[in-house]
């Protein structure tokens, strides 16, 4: 018997078997690499890891420059330097900065140096707001009294001066209203209360105040007893202001009782409260015993006439004023 020794990947196989014995051929031999399985899925990420530690200083940046150096003046033996801060020097009035460094000479060299812009000194001024920007419309307008300037407040907290009558659209007196004047025309946004006609366009506001009062009659109502009213006027071009002129105001009863009756703007006519007069009258013929009886008033069968006294009409103390009426 032979022995035969077979090596395979797995290790020594030890056959034993006589010359030529076929079962040596039937041992098994090793088969061809197999094809690669498919890849597995991708694995679940793991946790993050801890943070790091801060990494070291960074290199320090390059220093800014210096603070701008005044200007000096030329001088011989001058050290001109370009480095911050580069040396400025004043020459025949006007202002160079050096580019060139050197030590200076009795001579001012130009191609050292470049020539900056000359910076303009002010003498003090002043500029109206309207140049300056970020401020209000008022802000922007002149200080003073005239139309379209601001009114600036004086010492103690006083306003200045100013004429009222450029002062209109404020609406301090409504329209409608009556004021009086010391004076013999009209400020400006008032009429005379003189019971003129008037457009209705042109005074549009006072007629529309005229409409909503309830008191416009017409006119020949007003002629009569209304003339403290508005009147309807032609009936679509112009209306009728209230007459004031020569008039006591009496205050609307309103339901008060002392003067009832009336309606706003109506007239009244003048009238005494009923009163008499006591006189004395002889009770004869006896002139010599001068025997009088008073009586109070005229007696029936009687004529008794007191003396005249008193003028064209009754009225109280007062003054003159010129009535207006706001439109």
């Amino acid at each position: 018997m032979s022995e035969i020794v077979v090596t395979q990947d797995v290790g020594a196989v030890v056959v034993t078997a006589e010359a030529n014995d076929p079962a040596v051929l039937l041992l098994p031999q090793q088969g061809p690499q197999g094809a690669p399985g498919n890849a597995g899925p991708q694995g679940v990420p793991g946790p993050p890891g801890p943070q790091g530690g801060a990494g070291p200083q960074g290199v320090p940046g390059p220093a800014g420059p210096a603070a701008w150096a005044l200007p000096v003046a030329w001088a011989t033996g001058l050290v001109c330097v370009t480095t911050a801060p580069a040396t400025v020097v004043t020459y025949d009035g006007e202002t160079f900065l050096c580019i060139t460094p050197h030590e200076a000479g009795g001579s001012f060299d130009a191609a050292k140096f470049v020539k900056l812009a000359a910076k303009a000194t002010l003498d003090n001024h002043t500029h109206p707001l309207s140049q300056v920007v970020g401020v209000g419309t008022a802000a922007a307008k002149d200080v003073g009294t005239d139309l379209g300037n601001v009114v600036e407040v004086q010492a103690g907290g006083k306003l200045p001066t100013l004429d009222g009558s450029a002062l209109t659209g404020l609406g301090v007196v409504p329209v409608g209203a009556t004021i009086w004047i010391n004076g013999s025309s009209a400020p400006a946004g008032f009429l005379k209360e003189n019971g003129a006609l008037v457009s209705r366009s042109t005074y549009a506001s006072l007629w529309a105040y005229a409409e909503a009062s309830g008191r416009v009659v017409s006119e020949a109502a007003w002629t009569v007893a209304d003339w403290g009213a508005f009147s309807s006027g032609d009936g679509s071009t112009n209306f009728r202001i209230p007459d004031a002129r020569g008039e006591f105001v009496r205050g609307l009863d309103s339901g008060r009782g002392a003067d009832t009756g009336r309606l706003l703007g109506s007239a009244q006519q003048d009238l005494l409260r009923s009163h008499n007069h006591d006189t004395t009258i002889p009770l004869d013929n006896n002139t010599g015993g001068n025997a009088y009886k008073t009586y109070f008033g005229p007696t029936t069968g009687s004529n008794i006439v007191t003396s005249v006294t008193g003028g064209a009409e009754t009225r109280p103390r007062n003054v003159a004023k010129l009535a207006c009426i706001k439109y």
